[in-house]
């Protein structure tokens, strides 16, 4: 089974909504307008989509390299 993240229709569920609305927040005020427009793209959806997937044991080169920056950058 396949997670999409876009199949979550931010009207429809709140709690999208609220969640990135929480996510927002959390950012620093210059990178707001890029994530906030980025949060809605085909990318980011995909992006989800392999993260959850590697969670699980498929390996996605590119988000290993993802996760290893972040792990770095803390």
């Amino acid at each position: 089974m396949r997670l999409v993240a876009s199949a979550v229709d931010p009207v429809s569920c709140p709690r999208s909504s609220s969640l990135q609305v929480a996510f927002l927040s959390d950012q620093r005020k210059q990178h707001l307008p890029f994530l906030s427009r980025f949060l809605e793209t085909q990318m980011f959806t995909t992006f989800i989509d392999r993260k959850i997937l590697a969670d699980f044991g498929e390996r996605d080169p590119a988000i290993a390299l993802f996760d290893q920056r972040v792990t770095a950058s803390r």
